[in-house]
């Protein structure tokens, strides 16, 4: 059995942000939140805005066959800062999505996040 060791090519977190924490989660001020080399999930309060951040990376697969069967998958990460959070909304999905190149339309909501079938 080959064994593959894939590293992502492509990442970048969303932002979102309001001063009303429902309205940050619908997705609210879109931006992409690129000022370090740091992928950021979950939500902050700072300065009476909330902040919400969702996390995307990118596999580029193509060197896997057509047809080829993938027996099992290991995924690591690293947390680098724990930042306290607010609310009790932190959900944290891995799942598998073609988005293309990563921008403010990969935001989704706190119902869409629920959706996503995980890995």
């Amino acid at each position: 059995m080959a064994t593959a060791t894939i590293y992502p090519s492509d990442s970048d977190t969303v932002r979102s942000s309001n001063g009303t924490f429902t309205t940050m989660l619908s997705g609210s001020s879109l931006v992409i939140h690129t000022s370090n080399t740091n992928l950021r999930a979950g939500q902050v309060y700072s300065a009476s805005v909330y902040y919400g951040y969702e996390a995307f990376l990118k596999f580029d697969l193509s060197s896997i066959p057509s047809g080829s069967t993938i027996n099992s998958v290991a995924f690591q990460t690293k947390v680098a800062e724990r930042i306290a959070g607010v609310g009790n909304e932190n959900i944290y999905v891995a799942s598998v999505a073609d988005f293309g190149t990563i921008d403010t339309a990969d935001w989704r909501n706190r119902a869409a996040l629920v959706a996503l079938t995980p890995m």
